[in-house]
């Protein structure tokens, strides 16, 4: 691409630098014309169109070299690689190609179902026989491996009817044998365990307890001067409530997922992963995520068991374990009709995978929009305009000329793949932006760094829920990064600047908080102060009531109402900088170093260096608990570090909070469960301030606190904590506490199991 770049004439790049939202058609249309008649360029688009340069084509060839190692590996008895290698030959192998007289995918299927039931994942094993049979129903060996793995898996049914299946269907006399060993070793058992089996051979999702789920407020876009658009609601909201969900407009797995994530619905993927068959990029979780990505289904051949004159009962055993692939995850909208997402981008082309994230996921838009037009036979209409590139005046000019060259590159590629349904114009290559838009309503919700709605994901479903009680008419806001608390005022100002090109004026940004003063704060070097003192942050008290907040490159102007400082949280600012409110009405400075309470100066580099030098220190203590060495012999100088930690930074400092933190994973892994909850506690107490109440961040500490006391066995206080932090997460998750933390039921498992 920087060919390209450089070959752009100057007046066309001054062009682009200067281009506005208003005239994008134009500027787009200009170098759309520029490109198409370089050469170079079309070298390009073919490059990365072409499905015959093999970089993400099927090959028999590269999928039996992987099977050959697989046998290798399996000869060994090294069935972990074995399952990597069959996984790989998956990937490159052509649904239609043969071995032997046999379909080569269902044997790879049925050679790794055998890899993972000598491993000791037998439903894993069990789905690939299935798979192995819905693509070559009369393949012997899948419903004898089939068999094997039901009966461990104690589907004793299920497994007789696998192995009477493979019987009619075996031809040789040595075949006929070993299954009829097999099935009359499980007719056997099966009788004297009175027939008592267990159908676990269709794994199912765990249900939501949705019951008392409220269905979503009602809310109302608006418009403010200070956010512009946003989100309210119109009538009173309780906490914990459901407001809003949304499936994805467009969605795409981060490179670095790539391998290990399903590109659909992004859960891990299992061992049993699943290709697409046409080309070898993504990998899914299931045949499901599978389909629905390509909006493909693949045929299922359910009339071939009457070729074999099997009985009724078994005939419909075939047909029923031929169709049962296809379980729909409840977690998933049942009114939900996905969009073929991979569709355009496959067939062995390597586009999807050269260009960047953001460059694909608006491919995947347009595509959306395209296929929506061909479904209303509207085909010769441009594109629809989203009105998504809200900050294209904040780009900056390198972005800019990237953006607008990927533009048309994208373009290209969509042109080669929809032909004439592509309105290959400057008005299309112009809508590349909006790849970042992802849910175009979630989009609708502003953003604060004390937000009042909290998001979160179940699959590709977008959730927000209320963490607090939020009055009629109130803004509805979730937050973009980090909140107050996490990051000091600066920091996420800086961050929300260059990511999202705003300044925030949230109730977080606009009025002093305890957080921002003492988050990375000193200590005061007067005995017995309890001031704060910023390392790079100075203070001007102006006359109307407020507070400039200053460093080297930013300032804020944030209120000091009255009322602010009535509640325990106001009484905490006193306590650590009551210079900012003494003498109020009269304009006072206030230098870094110098002490909110008393005015003592501090020597900060000295101050800066001591903290520096302690939190060293203790990080080795974290580096030696994730390297699995044993950290008693170090404890002691551990704790001295601590000290001197906590003599020279603020007592709610952050720093402390994660050096106590780290200190209780230390007796932790000792087994001195004693000073673990004391040290578990101080690090809980510094974060109470810097959060609010119910913040998850106390939350997850909480899980922290709970887990020592499980293993300390004071079952009475585990139990009030995990009582607590039910409270918390209930508010963020609701119905759906299960699904996202399954390790919170795992903990009131754990208390409950204590004597």
């Amino acid at each position: 691409m920087e060919k390209l770049k450089l070959m752009i004439p100057d007046d066309l790049k001054r062009m682009i630098s200067e281009s506005t939202p208003e005239n994008l058609t134009s500027i787009c249309s200009s170098l759309l014309d520029f490109f198409l008649s370089l050469p170079e360029f079309q070298r390009v688009v073919e490059e990365l169109t072409d499905t015959e340069l093999g970089l993400c084509r099927k090959s028999k060839e590269s999928t039996l070299d992987f099977k050959r190692k697989g046998n290798e590996c399996f000869s060994k008895r090294d069935y972990v690689k074995a399952i990597n290698f069959y996984s790989q030959a998956l990937r490159y192998a052509p649904m239609d190609a043969e071995d032997m007289g046999k379909n080569l995918v269902a044997v790879l299927y049925v050679n790794r179902a055998s890899s993972m039931h000598n491993a000791g994942l037998l439903e894993e094993s069990l789905r690939d026989c299935d798979r192995a049979i819905a693509i070559m129903p009369s393949y012997v060996k899948a419903w004898f491996r089939r068999g094997k793995a039901s009966a461990l898996l104690k589907n004793y049914e299920g497994a007789i009817r696998d192995f009477e299946v493979a019987l009619h269907m075996e031809n040789s006399t040595s075949g006929k044998g070993q299954i009829k060993e097999e099935l009359e070793m499980i007719l056997s058992y099966s009788n004297k365990t009175h027939g008592i089996d267990n159908p676990c051979n269709v794994p199912k999702w765990k249900e939501m307890d949705s019951s008392a789920e409220r269905s979503p407020a009602a809310l109302l876009c608006v418009s403010t001067p200070s956010k512009g658009r946003g989100m309210t609601s119109v009538n009173d909201i309780p906490p914990g409530s459901l407001v809003h969900s949304e499936e994805p407009l467009a969605a795409i797995v981060n490179k670095y997922s790539r391998e290990t994530h399903c590109h659909f619905c992004f859960i891990e993927v299992p061992t049993d992963v699943v290709y697409c068959p046409s080309c070898t990029i993504p990998v899914y979780c299931s045949e499901l995520c599978q389909e629905q990505a390509r909006g493909i289904f693949i045929k299922k051949k359910q009339g071939d068991s009457i070729a074999w004159n099997l009985p009724v009962d078994l005939a419909k055993h075939v047909t029923d374990t031929i169709s049962m692939g296809n379980v729909k995850s409840p977690l998933q909208d049942g009114n939900y009709e996905p969009f073929p997402e991979h569709k355009h981008e496959c067939g062995g082309s390597p586009w999807s995978v050269v260009l960047p994230l953001d460059v694909v996921l608006a491919g995947r838009v347009l595509a959306k929009l395209i296929d929506k037009r061909r479904l209303s036979g509207e085909t010769c209409k441009p594109v629809q305009n989203l009105v998504l590139a809200h900050n294209y005046l904040q780009i900056p000019l390198k972005s800019k000329l990237e953006m607008h060259i990927y533009g048309v590159v994208l373009s290209c590629c969509l042109k080669h793949h929809y032909g004439s349904d592509y309105p290959f114009t400057g008005s299309s290559v112009s809508q590349i932006r909006v790849g970042q838009a992802l849910y175009l309503n979630g989009s609708f919700f502003n953003h604060s760094c004390q937000p009042n709605v909290h998001s979160y994901f179940l699959s590709r479903r977008l959730y927000l829920r209320t963490t607090e009680y939020v009055h009629g008419g109130y803004p509805l806001e979730i937050s973009y990064g980090p909140q107050v608390g996490e990051w000091d005022l600066h920091d996420r100002q800086e961050l929300l600047k260059e990511q999202y090109s705003f300044e925030c004026r949230c109730t977080g940004c606009s009025q002093l908080n305890l957080s921002d003063l003492v988050l990375n704060a000193f200590k005061c070097a007067k005995a017995n102060c309890p001031g704060a003192v910023t390392e790079k942050t100075f203070f001007d008290i102006l006359e109307d009531d407020s507070v400039q907040i200053s460093d080297a490159y930013s300032s804020f102007k944030l209120s000091l109402p009255a009322c602010h400082f009535d509640t325990v949280h106001g009484q905490y600012i006193t306590e650590v900088a009551s210079r900012l409110l003494k003498g109020r009405s009269a304009a006072h400075h206030i230098n870094q170093g110098c002490c909110l309470s008393c005015g003592t100066d501090l020597d900060i580099e000295s101050s800066s260096t001591v903290s520096k030098n302690a939190m060293i220190q203790i990080q080795r203590l974290k580096e030696c608990i994730d390297s699995d060495e044993d950290p008693q012999i170090l404890i002691s100088d551990f704790l001295k570090s601590l000290s001197i930690l906590r003599s020279v930074r603020h007592q709610y400092s952050k720093t402390i909070a994660q050096a106590e933190d780290i200190i209780a994973e230390a007796f932790v892994r000792l087994g001195e469960f004693g000073p673990a909850l004391q040290h578990c506690q101080e690090s809980i107490e510094i974060l109470k301030k810097l959060f609010r109440r119910n913040h998850i961040v106390i939350g997850n500490e909480l899980i922290k606190l709970s887990s020592i006391q499980i293993s300390a066995g004071d079952r009475a206080a585990a139990l009030s904590v995990i009582k607590r932090i039910e409270e918390i997460f209930s508010l963020y998750y609701g119905s759906h506490l299960v699904n996202v933390c399954p390790h919170v039921v795992r903990l009131q498992e754990e208390v409950i199991n204590l004597n």
